[in-house]
Order: structure tokens, then C-alpha cells, then sequence
């Protein structure tokens, strides 16, 4: 997400963060992280680890002091590259100790019930959504997922007919990511 792109509704503090890489520092009346980890104690999720780049120390300001948690005990965990999301868990494997977990973005926001659900599952699971209830989201979710997908299904008319995916298996559910 870039400032220079118009179509992304964003104010001036909201690109300056999604430019630097905190996402979910965006700011709406507050950082939208904020938002994610009330869901969580929402779900009475009572321990949440923030796996943070070394330049991310804003979030570790914000969360480690500048804000005061009170339904959630918050800790940190350094990720020294970002080598996407599965390094990222390793790296909390410590904080985790054996137990189970959910693991999300800070810039996805899940429904409380959805947060509970996970929480009470007991063993590994995803949170996947029905295709049309995204869609009733917002006209911008509705653009950019309908974007996405005939993307892929002219990457799919090209392949083979043996190699091609049922896009209609990826319209009927989808997964947050």
C-alpha cells in the first residue's frame, strides 16, 4: 500500500504508517493492532506475543507502555528478517510452550466468535469465511477480491486443462491471509 496510490482512501498518518511497514499501526482514532488484540481478549485470549522486525520498536513502544492493557498481558518476540509467517511462529515457539495458539496478521481483523472458536478448537484449525459474506463487507473488498479472483482464472486458462484449479472451490470459501 503506497501514499502515491489515490485509491486506497488512506489520510496522511494512515499511508506514512502502511509505508513503513506497521500495517497495524494504521491509525483509526487509534492503531488498528489496538483493535485486533481487544478481539482477542474479547475471546478471553488472556496472552498475546507481537512478533516484531527490529525496526518495529513503535509497536513495541505503544503496546510495551504507551498504552495501558488491562484484559491482555502482551510480550515480544524479535523476528531479526522477515521470512514470512511460519519463521514467524518459530520464532514464538518459546512463548507458546507446547501449547496451542492462534496465530493472525495485525492487519486482519477477526470477528470475536470467530477468535473464540479457534480458541476453543484444541487443535490446529483456520478461520475460513463464506465468499459472500466477504463481499457484503464493503465495495472495496468486493473490488479487490473480485480482482483477485479473475486474476487467477486467467492464470488458470492458460495452464493445461490437468493442471487447472476449480476456481468455483476457491469462490465458495475463502481463508484470511
Amino acid at each position: 500500500m503506497r501514499r502515491e496510490d489515490a485509491s486506497a482512501g488512506l489520510s496522511e498518518s494512515q499511508a506514512s504508517a502502511a509505508d513503513s511497514g506497521l500495517k497495524g499501526m494504521i491509525p483509526i482514532a487509534r492503531p488498528f493492532l489496538d483493535y485486533v488484540i481487544s478481539a482477542l481478549a474479547d475471546a478471553r485470549i488472556t496472552d498475546v506475543c507481537l512478533i516484531l522486525g527490529p525496526e518495529q520498536q513503535r509497536v513495541r513502544d505503544y503496546f510495551g507502555g504507551e498504552v495501558e492493557l488491562t484484559r491482555i498481558r502482551a510480550h515480544f518476540a524479535l523476528q531479526e528478517k522477515p521470512l514470512g509467517t511460519a519463521d514467524a511462529v518459530a520464532v514464538a515457539e518459546s512463548f507458546a510452550n507446547g501449547e496451542h495458539v492462534v496465530a493472525l496478521n495485525s492487519d486482519n481483523y477477526y470477528p470475536v466468535h470467530t477468535l473464540r472458536a479457534l480458541r476453543e478448537l484444541g487443535t490446529a484449525g483456520v478461520a475460513v469465511f463464506e465468499r459472500d459474506a466477504l463481499m457484503r463487507l464493503s465495495p472495496r473488498s468486493r473490488a479487490s477480491l473480485e480482482t483477485l479472483l479473475r486474476q487467477l482464472e486467467n492464470h488458470e486458462s492458460r495452464l493445461p486443462e490437468e493442471e487447472r484449479f476449480d476456481i468455483g472451490r476457491l469462490r465458495a470459501a475463502l481463508g484470511m491471509h
